[in-house]
């Protein structure tokens, strides 16, 4: 059997087609004929495509998005109400013109014209934002997102741009922004003021009370030295007020190193974390690795500077004696690029993720703002039962 098709047009409206059917000897076996109205077929296309473009029309301009479309050679095809708003030129004012000359200052123009011209030849391409400027002069800033648009054999056509004005929310952000730099600032003033007043205080303590202490020490000890050891119940008293003078001597001089560290004045900041780092090995009998490279002498840190590095390096301390039940720590100090490296490992019980992402005591807070302060970072990693490890950075 041989099937036969004969398609043919009669003038520009009727098409028709003949199928033949042919047995193996050549005698036909059956016909069929169908016609059918070309010019209503293609009346139902263009009507369909009419609607879909009128829906797409309706929700460009319906939209509250800036959406801008451009040709290959950067001329404005599509500019709805949302871009008249905010660009304050019309549609027909905009049509056709170059957007890159008409719409953008000198100097982004080559920046733009390059990422246009990555959207035209198919790169991945993410939303950015950038300002725009109104006719008053009044500026907007817009987040965008652009795709494009191409024939079959994936030639470009066209590009389209649907921005989102943001500018309320930068606003926001710029004054959120600021108010945190204020705080710091004012929050930086008083750790300032604080530190200059703990630092009289410690002076006046080791020199007026410290001083009438030790006075009144020599004085007992004095006495016992000239007889009243001959008598029993005056020895034991003033024995026993000799060992609270001594005691309260000690008191004096933890207040005063905590108000303000002497060693920082006597051995430098160096010195001084290894002084404590030492005082703190002795007092809760765990061991204590230091490494400080040489390196670092050569760096001047000085001032509220240094105080918060030591005061860092001592508050890492004391959260290992209070939360890690750890047997080791290492203590290392190292000069890299920016500045300074200071990392303190424990081998303690470590902390959960979960309990990680939420550490906001007040301990660990001011440990961050002391680094930040001085721009600089402070990195807390942990694992359970895997120790916990702080890093500081601070720029020099």
């Amino acid at each position: 059997m041989l099937v036969q098709c004969v398609l043919g047009i009669v003038g520009v409206s009727v098409l028709i087609l003949v199928v033949l059917i042919y047995q193996r000897d050549g005698a036909r076996q059956a016909g069929i004929r169908t016609q059918e109205d070309l010019e209503a077929r293609m009346a139902e296309r263009t009507s369909a495509l009419r609607d879909s473009e009128l829906r797409f029309s309706a929700l460009v301009e319906s939209g509250a998005s800036v959406i801008v479309g451009l040709a290959p050679d950067h001329r404005i095809v599509t500019w709805n109400r949302a871009a008249e708003e905010v660009y304050g030129v019309t549609q027909a004012e905009a049509m056709g013109k170059d957007y890159l000359v008409q719409f953008l200052p000198p100097e982004a123009r080559n920046a733009v014209a390059k990422d246009i011209d990555k959207v035209l030849s198919g790169e991945p391409t993410q939303a950015f934002e950038n300002e725009v400027i109104h006719r008053n002069g009044k500026r907007r800033t817009l987040l965008w997102n652009v795709c494009r648009f191409a024939d079959e054999q994936q030639r470009p056509l066209g590009l389209l741009a649907v921005g989102q004005d943001i500018t309320e929310r930068k606003q926001m952000e710029m004054a959120s922004k600021q108010i945190n730099e204020d705080l710091r600032r004012l929050s930086a003033h008083q750790e300032s003021v604080i530190n200059s007043e703990r630092a009289r205080i410690a002076r006046e303590i080791h020199d007026d009370l410290g001083a009438t202490m030790t006075s009144v020490l020599i004085d007992i000890r004095m006495a016992l030295a000239a007889g009243a050891q001959a008598v029993p119940a005056i020895r034991d008293r003033l024995v026993h007020a000799q060992e609270l003078l001594a005691s309260a001597n000690e008191a004096i001089q933890r207040i005063v190193s905590d108000l303000r560290p002497s060693a920082l004045d006597h051995l430098g900041v160096w010195g001084g974390i290894e002084w404590l780092a030492n005082d703190w090995q002795a007092r809760t009998g765990l061991s204590c690795e230091i490494s400080i490279d040489s390196a670092l002498n050569q760096l001047s840190i000085e001032g509220d500077r240094a105080t918060a590095l030591f005061r860092i390096v001592q508050e890492s301390l004391t959260n290992v004696t209070r939360h890690a039940n750890a047997s080791r720590v290492e203590l290392q100090a190292r000069r890299d690029s920016d500045g300074v490296r200071v990392e303190i490992r424990d081998n303690g019980i470590g902390i959960g993720a979960d309990r990680l992402l939420n550490l906001g005591s007040p301990g660990l807070v001011g440990m961050r703002e002391r680094a930040y302060r001085f721009g600089g970072t402070l990195q807390v990693t942990s694992e359970v039962n895997m120790g916990t490890v702080v890093i500081l950075r601070l720029p020099v």
